[in-house]
């Protein structure tokens, strides 16, 4: 009985953690794209970079784009985000950018709401698939 109850709260606990960080990346997200500047850019490179070890052993692409910002300057940045798949970004290729003086990124579905989704995912996650009530009836009112 004892160990069930420290176990609610846990997963509750967690839950709710997992969501406030999914509610204040999606804040922060959005104020970015709402408030950064869109320009577009060219890839002029692609570096790669190898991770894992032995038959795990993993190359992912990431582009390096160059732009000119609305004052003029010429900025250079690598993207956060790679790729397995060689073909995904091609050196010539035009690409979308929203900067701001603190950050730069490329403006795609992936970059800016995927750290969005995963807290908010994992706490649905947890809170559909674990039957953190005890009692069978408890959670079979919830539906």
């Amino acid at each position: 009985m004892f160990s069930s109850r420290i176990t609610f709260y846990a997963v509750r606990s967690l839950i709710l953690f997992l969501a406030g960080i999914g509610i204040y990346t999606f804040y922060k997200s959005a104020v970015f794209y709402y408030s950064a500047e869109h320009t577009t850019g060219l890839i002029t490179k692609i570096e790669i970079e190898t991770r894992g070890k032995g038959k795990r052993l993993k190359k992912f692409y990431y582009p390096v784009i160059e732009f000119i910002s609305q004052k003029g300057e010429q900025k250079i940045f690598k993207s956060n985000f790679g790729t397995s798949v060689k073909e995904f970004y091609r050196v010539g290729d035009h690409v979308s950018i929203l900067y701001s003086c603190k950050k730069i990124m490329i403006n795609s579905f992936v970059n800016i709401w995927i750290p969005t989704i995963y807290p908010i995912a994992g706490a649905v996650i947890l809170l559909f698939c674990f039957k953190y009530p005890t009692k069978k009836k408890k959670f079979e009112k919830i539906f």
